[in-house]
Formats: C-alpha cells, sequence, structure tokens
C-alpha cells in the first residue's frame, strides 16, 4: 500500500480526491486477507498510518492531526468522513466468513473445514488445538459473537438440537429442563417436541420438560412442517448477516 500511495502525487490532489482514494482503494487492498485471517494490531497501525499521511497530505506523518482518526473513520452521519475502522471491519468479514460456516451447505470449502473440524455438527462447540491453523484460529474466533447475535428459526425441526441450541425466542441460550424434569435426555431435535397427530406442539411432553415461563415462549413459535430449519441473524429484518 505505501508503495503504491508513494507513486502518486498526491501533493496536487484535493481532500474530496484523497477521501475518495483511502475508501474506494487503500480501504479495500486488504479485504482479501481480512476475510479469511485475523490481521495483527501492528499491521493495522501501520496501515492506518500510511492513510493517514496521505489523506493528510504530509510527506510524513510527522505535525499534529487536529481531528482524530478514530473520529474520520466514523460514518458520514455520524460526522466522519465514512474511512472504514480497519480493526472492526476484519472482525467483520470474518464472523461474515464464520457465518457462512454455519449456513452453507453447498460450498466445498465449507463443507471440507466442517468435515476436519467439527465433523460433529456442533459448530459453536468446537475446542481450540494448537496444531489448528492460523486461517481456522482467525474464522473460529467469531463463532461465539454469530452465536450471541442468531437464533434457529423452527421449521420442521429435524437439525435443531433442543439442549444445545438456542432456537427460543427471548431467551440468551439454549433452554434447559426444568428441575423435576426426569426423561428429558430422551428427546434430541425439537421434532421429537411436535404432536404428530394434530401438527402443533406437544403440550403435555412440552409441560413436563420446561418450566412455565420457557413454555409460554415456546408456545408462541409457529411450526413450519414444509420448510427446513435455518440460522437467522437477530440484529436485521431478513435475517441474514451482512457486511456494510
Amino acid at each position: 500500500m505505501e508503495a503504491r500511495l508513494s507513486k502518486w502525487s498526491f501533493i496536487n490532489v484535493s481532500e474530496a480526491g484523497r477521501s475518495v482514494m483511502i475508501r474506494n482503494v487503500t480501504n479495500s487492498i486488504s479485504v482479501h486477507h481480512m476475510s479469511s485471517f485475523k490481521i495483527q494490531d501492528s499491521t493495522i497501525s501501520k496501515i492506518n498510518s500510511v492513510q493517514q499521511q496521505f489523506w493528510g497530505n504530509k510527506k510524513n506523518n510527522k505535525g499534529k492531526h487536529f481531528i482524530a482518526w478514530r473520529d474520520v473513520n466514523k460514518s458520514k452521519e455520524e460526522g466522519g468522513l465514512g474511512f472504514r475502522d480497519l480493526e472492526v471491519f476484519n472482525r467483520a468479514l470474518l464472523a461474515k466468513f464464520s457465518w457462512k460456516l454455519c449456513t452453507d451447505d453447498t460450498s466445498i470449502y465449507v463443507r471440507s473445514l466442517r468435515a476436519k473440524y467439527f465433523p460433529n455438527g456442533l459448530v459453536f462447540n468446537t475446542s481450540e488445538h494448537p496444531k489448528f491453523t492460523w486461517s481456522w484460529r482467525s474464522i473460529s474466533s467469531e463463532l461465539q459473537f454469530v452465536n450471541k447475535y442468531s437464533l434457529r428459526s423452527v421449521g420442521d425441526g429435524k437439525k435443531i438440537l433442543i439442549w444445545k441450541y438456542r432456537w427460543i425466542e427471548g431467551l440468551d441460550s439454549p433452554p434447559i429442563p426444568k428441575a423435576s424434569a426426569t426423561h428429558y435426555q430422551d428427546f434430541t431435535f425439537v421434532v421429537q417436541l411436535y404432536d404428530t397427530n394434530k401438527g402443533g406442539w406437544n403440550i403435555s411432553l412440552l409441560s413436563t420438560s420446561f418450566d412455565p415461563a420457557t413454555l409460554t415462549l415456546i408456545l408462541k413459535i409457529s411450526i413450519h412442517h414444509n420448510l427446513e430449519d435455518r440460522l437467522v441473524w437477530s440484529l436485521e429484518r431478513n435475517g441474514c448477516f451482512s457486511v456494510k
């Protein structure tokens, strides 16, 4: 990046022109690497320093900067210039890959990672290992962030693990059986909680397995037998994770 910027005679480029170059060129150079690797703080600081030097129209990075770079990185609506906070952007791209890891069943690359790192299908329960690659450790570092703000949408109930997945809206974690429940371990998937005759929830079974508050939340969930279960991003109306 520094070599590329050094070729531009930025002394004669207006401030607006330098801003456009940073937003559309320098902010995008490292996107490919940031999508698969967590960039070290020292590297991000160096990139920020080069961009700040270029935007400030200085041949070196000395002298006073009357506006903090973190303020320049804010969106235009917040009074900044819309430059990317590279540390946050790096995390967002890794989280996007983590999301794909949880939702994409067609990608050969995703399927190969699943087979290698969590063959049991429990992506949010993966453990660390010193032999894991830096790429995998970078991607998996955002899995808990994805887990925190995602929710399993109930369809046919065949893929949702009752006691391991977060699938009840209103709970911040997977449900736990009530203290008096005795045979809850016999039920693994949500589909086992359905009433096969009426097509709805098996209320008598739910009453013996969950406390009244959790039972009320479950009964609010609509069952869609013709749809597959899916993971939805709770911070977006369309349920999809995106990096803007």
